[in-house]
């Protein structure tokens, strides 16, 4: 599991160094705010999860 970790937290740094990005179809407060606490944060039932376009290729 240490491995499979350690391979999604290079991926995701990897995504947000090389690329903007910014919110797609998306509103704060129903995707991203919780809406109830139940020992895990629960979203609303109209979520549809997070969605981002990539706005801009940076330079390295």
């Amino acid at each position: 599991m240490g491995f499979s970790m350690t391979e999604l937290h290079i991926t995701l740094a990897t995504i947000f160094r090389r690329f903007e990005l910014e919110l797609f179809e998306s509103k704060r407060e129903i995707e991203i705010d919780s809406a109830r606490d139940c020992f895990l944060a629960e979203m609303v039932p109209e979520a549809v999860g997070v969605r981002v376009k990539v706005a801009k290729i940076l330079e390295e």
